[in-house]
């Protein structure tokens, strides 16, 4: 495991303690992820890779259910069937960070945080 992946663990578990982590991967899983109104299921789990370093931008996001809005639309860039290293049947958001720009100095760069906080601003958009 990279610094980079550990100082981003780190900093994930202060926000979620009960996140588990698999190796193969770099794969993160967030239980109990409580979608905005108009959503159907209303919590789920979200699951996403680190990658080796902070050059690598995330993407994608996964959740551990098959998604709706209250209006029975499934929403736009989702996609069921995502293989994942932890068990379940999983569903992929493609998403990614709107700025990611590595730095020279670590308390500045991007964060796999603020990466998982925007899941809310994908959610938020609705379907």
């Amino acid at each position: 495991m990279t610094e980079w992946v550990t100082r981003q663990l780190e900093l994930l578990r202060a926000h979620w303690p009960d996140l588990e982590y698999n190796p193969a991967g770099q794969w993160v899983r967030i239980p109990n992820w409580h979608l905005p109104t108009g959503w159907d299921p209303a919590v789920v789990d979200v699951a996403f890779q680190i990658k080796e370093s902070v050059e690598q931008p995330p993407y994608a996001f996964l959740v551990n259910a098959t998604v709706i809005t209250h209006n029975a639309k499934q929403p736009g860039s989702w996609g069921p069937g995502v293989q994942c290293e932890f068990p379940g049947s999983w569903s992929q958001f493609s998403w990614a960070p709107e700025t990611w720009t590595p730095t020279a100095d670590p308390a500045r760069e991007p964060s796999m945080v603020a990466f998982a906080r925007s899941f809310d601003i994908r959610f938020n958009e609705g379907a």
